[in-house]
């Protein structure tokens, strides 16, 4: 709109003012009451006014509700989109509470995971530790009898060289006796 077209309502609005208010030296300030000279300028404008004031009103109405339905059709759309916003909203923190839940409940399964493992983490450490005791008890053992084993067999050892000697002391006697008896028996002597 140009500037022009508000021309005629500024200067209805000016006729207004003047109309209905007027500055007093006295007070020093616009009052709201007519004076004389006023109320027979306003009989005079009367007529030809009434018809200018009247197509402002409805010019200034007419704008009125032009700025109102454009804010009441704003609001909506504000309000349409805070639904929409608040509806992604409340649907995120579904989601992020269905993960936090989700999240939770792997969290507790891993930790009764976690304590089985210890648990045969500890019964193979002990049956580790047993098996290494039981090991090194039947080395020892083996070591003990490959000792005794070897006491024994120097004993033995002593034993059976002594049972030689002493079987071939026998043996030797009996061929003393054997080649004595011959002698004597020998006619020829």
């Amino acid at each position: 709109m140009s500037e022009n077209s508000y021309a005629p309502a500024s200067d209805a609005m000016s006729r207004m003012h003047r109309r209905f208010s007027t500055y007093t030296e006295e007070s020093g300030a616009f009052s709201r009451q007519p004076s004389a000279a006023d109320d027979r300028r306003a009989h005079e404008d009367d007529e030809g006014e009434n018809m200018s004031e009247h197509l402002f009103e409805q010019l200034v109405n007419s704008k009125i509700e032009t700025v109102q339905a454009r804010l009441d059709g704003n609001v909506q759309v504000i309000r349409g989109e805070i639904q929409a916003l608040g509806a992604t909203l409340q649907a995120s923190i579904q989601n992020n509470n269905d993960r936090l839940t989700a999240l939770d409940q792997q969290v507790r399964e891993s930790s009764q995971a976690v304590k089985g493992l210890k648990t045969t983490i500890i019964v193979t450490a002990v049956a580790t530790a047993l098996a290494i005791a039981a090991l090194n008890g039947t080395i020892f053992s083996n070591m003990v009898a490959s000792f005794e084993s070897g006491k024994n067999t120097a004993k033995d050892q002593a034993e059976v060289k002594r049972q030689s000697e002493e079987t071939a002391a026998l043996i030797k006697q009996l061929q003393a006796q054997v080649a004595k008896p011959s002698e004597t028996n020998d006619p020829k002597k």
